[in-house]
């Protein structure tokens, strides 16, 4: 599963996430890039 974190420079809960989440793939995004990367995304977090 692809989730964006819509928000840069919260490294930390990304890392977290990924912990959780080992299988998935998590990335963070510019809020101003949120409709590009929610054509690809299966999780979007505001």
């Amino acid at each position: 599963m692809k989730i964006y974190l819509c928000q840069k420079g919260f490294r930390f809960i990304t890392e977290i996430l990924q912990g959780l989440l080992p299988d998935d793939e998590i990335l963070d995004c510019l809020p101003e890039e949120i409709a590009t990367k929610a054509t690809d995304a299966n999780v979007l977090i505001p």
